[in-house]
């Protein structure tokens, strides 16, 4: 068993490398695909796929290793390439291309306050999300005392209403926000900072509001995750530079998505479910201060 952790190691490091520059060249063939005055509901739409299809994959690999391990890892790499061979066939990029030829291209990524307030943001939401996403579980068979069943359809509320945040962002941006989508995902990080120090206090209360709270939370961590590393992204740089801006913020991201097992860890062993939820809101209150920053940018 020791002798294969070095190589499952490498592995799961090449599988994160290759699926790492999937978004940011999406994003950048995209932004020719979408006007700009509807760019946040078509994206919102589009960032769909975050929710559904990791809510798919789950079930498709649960699904086929009742059959075996062997076939989980098998049968959904097999799906994965029929997609990637029909992308590589129908896919086409857009006129930015032929906007910026090879020559004419301008210089690299330059780091605005716009898109250092995104990145800070994502940070701050990554880290928060995949602490929901992977440790809720725990908590309630911990604390609550669920059984694991129990907590895993509980749990699972958590992307299943994500799937609405992610369109309402989208709408609110266009239309009630105005195409302000920093003002309207620090209003939403906001609210999830508020729900982060509430959910510990109110998950107890009941079966109801135990998952009425996870819904509420998942709708407002999807919301700004999407329309800030989409929408967001593709207004803040310069077409030449979409891909870059999208790298860069998802790395930063990515940065707090690796720190989140070890924030919970340490935080709910040494002091507690209650100093994690309310460092969780903390860390989303800094991401709607730094949204905030921009609040007038369009």
């Amino acid at each position: 068993m020791t002798g294969m952790v070095t190589p499952l190691a490498v592995i799961q490091g090449v599988n994160g490398l290759a699926q790492s520059a999937g978004w940011p060249g999406l994003l950048k063939m995209t932004r020719d695909w979408f006007p700009s005055g509807s760019r946040g509901v078509l994206l919102a739409w589009w960032s769909t796929h975050m929710v559904v299809g990791g809510f798919v994959a789950t079930n498709l690999a649960a699904k086929v290793a009742e059959g075996g391990w062997m076939r989980g890892a098998w049968v959904p790499s097999l799906v994965l390439t029929g997609l990637a061979l029909l992308f590589g066939v129908m896919a086409r990029d857009g006129s930015l291309t032929k906007a910026f030829p090879r020559g004419e291209r301008k210089g690299g990524l330059v780091l605005t306050p716009p898109l250092l307030a995104i990145a800070a943001m994502y940070f701050c939401v990554k880290m928060t999300r995949y602490a929901f996403l992977f440790w809720l579980p725990l908590y309630m068979t911990e604390a609550l005392q669920y059984t694991p069943q129990q907590a895993g359809y509980a749990s699972s509320v958590y992307e299943l209403i994500g799937f609405v945040g992610v369109l309402a962002a989208g709408y609110l941006s266009e239309h009630a926000g105005k195409g302000k989508r920093f003002g309207v995902s620090a209003v939403m990080m906001g609210v999830l900072a508020l729900l982060c120090v509430a959910y510990p206090y109110l998950s107890g209360a009941g079966w109801l509001w135990n998952v009425t709270m996870i819904a509420a939370i998942g709708a407002v961590t999807f919301g700004p995750d999407t329309l800030m590393a989409g929408a967001a992204v593709q207004d803040a740089v310069p077409p030449e530079s979409t891909a870059s801006a999208a790298g860069f913020v998802n790395g930063v991201g990515s940065s707090g998505q690796i720190l989140s097992p070890y924030v919970v860890s340490l935080l709910s062993g040494w002091f507690g479910w209650h100093t994690l939820f309310a460092v969780l809101g903390a860390a989303s209150l800094v991401g709607a201060l730094a949204l905030a920053t921009q609040w007038k940018d369009r």
